[in-house]
């Protein structure tokens, strides 16, 4: 077991992470302190070897997609309302977990995000789009997040363990020339390993505000330790916790 503690700042939230390993059970558990929710990151031969769950929302990543803008449109005429995120964006368990616990607080309601369109209840596309954000502005978001023609990776989001929702996402990916990839890292990885190959950290620190001096700053003085805070997570976990303070 591995467990360590984090602080971003004196009011914002406190991490206490652990891992451990049992019967092909492979879990990550994040503690927030500030609000008492417990967010467990599980990995089960239950769903697929390649599924994280965290909380009520299963996560599903993709890559070598010929097109994956169709993704959105052909799940929404099944049925499956689901985030698809441009895989550029996303680079760690511990940014999903903080961002999905922004949503179970109530900070990210589909109040704060009715489109100025159409003001009609946020489906859970919408809702987590802007949980993954420093801003509530949903077209600002809309113009980043999702993928466009030239992405071939991207990161699903559902909500609720729906085995046949997940099974659809699979099956869509698929005929979109899709291969799934696991966001578990291995015993001897840091959480931002499996991220690695997909993500962009130019277009990361761009679409978080961080400063090219800021990041440097977090790449030279932290440790590179597993289970303690990486430079990217410093960087952007920190904002996504303090833009609700």
């Amino acid at each position: 077991m591995l467990m360590c503690v984090q602080r971003f700042n004196e009011n914002v939230l406190i991490a206490v992470v652990s891992c451990f390993i049992a019967d092909n059970l492979k879990a990550y558990t994040y503690h927030f302190l500030s609000s008492g929710l417990t967010v467990v990151l599980l990995v089960s031969s239950i769903m697929s070897s390649s599924t994280l769950v965290i909380g009520d929302y299963v996560v599903l990543a993709f890559h070598d997609l010929h097109d994956p803008t169709i993704l959105h449109a052909t799940l929404k005429q099944k049925s499956v309302d689901a985030a698809v995120i441009d895989h550029s964006y996303v680079f760690s368990s511990l940014q999903l977990c903080v961002a999905l616990d922004r949503i179970h607080l109530g900070v990210v309601t589909p109040s704060t995000i009715a489109s100025k369109k159409k003001k009609t209840t946020a489906p859970v596309a919408r809702t987590v789009f802007v949980a993954l954000s420093t801003t509530h502005n949903l077209d600002k978001v809309l113009q980043v997040l999702p993928p466009s023609k030239d992405s071939r990776s991207v990161v699903v989001i559902l909500k609720g363990q729906n085995t046949a929702h997940v099974e659809t996402v699979r099956e869509v990916a698929l005929c979109a020339g899709g291969k799934e990839h696991s966001l578990t890292p291995a015993a001897d990885e840091n959480r931002e390993q499996p991220y690695a190959p997909y993500r962009s950290v130019n277009q990361i620190l761009t679409y978080y505000g961080v400063t090219p001096a800021e990041y440097g700053y977090w790449s030279s003085n932290m440790e590179s330790s597993r289970g303690k805070l990486t430079p990217l997570e410093a960087c952007v976990v920190g904002k996504l916790s303090a833009c609700d303070c």
